[in-house]
């Protein structure tokens, strides 16, 4: 069992996301690891302005949340923006659900937390 302050959490050495052409993406914190979760994987993540968490992205078993704490995040759902959320949002995303990513289309930083199953066999499809 393990209490993190918000000191704690952004002490912790994160990294940068990238894909293999070296775009950036959300810069991340594994917090799961603090507690040696082996379900689940947690992560504390800084998306700037314009950038995108990723690329866009099914999976077949995996599941995915997301609980903004600042800014806001836009969820692309199969290339269509389809909601916005802001601090005490969230986004559930069921596996075999769309290609779907989160794009931050503000002003300044937006911070979540992104919560997903450890899925085995877990297998993802790109956006082509």
């Amino acid at each position: 069992m393990k209490c993190l302050t918000e000191a704690e959490i952004k002490s912790l050495k994160g990294r940068q996301l990238s894909n293999e052409n070296n775009e950036l993406y959300a810069y991340a914190r594994d917090l799961g690891s603090v507690a040696n979760f082996k379900k689940m994987r947690v992560h504390h993540e800084i998306l700037m302005p314009g950038d995108a968490a990723s690329i866009a992205h099914e999976h077949s078993t995996l599941e995915e949340m997301i609980v903004v704490q600042q800014g806001c995040v836009t969820l692309e759902h199969d290339g269509k923006v389809v909601g916005e959320v802001g601090p005490g949002g969230c986004v559930m995303i069921p596996p075999q659900s769309g290609l779907h990513r989160f794009i931050n289309r503000g002003v300044g930083p937006a911070e979540y937390v992104s919560i997903a199953t450890c899925a085995e066999n877990d297998i993802v499809n790109f956006q082509q």
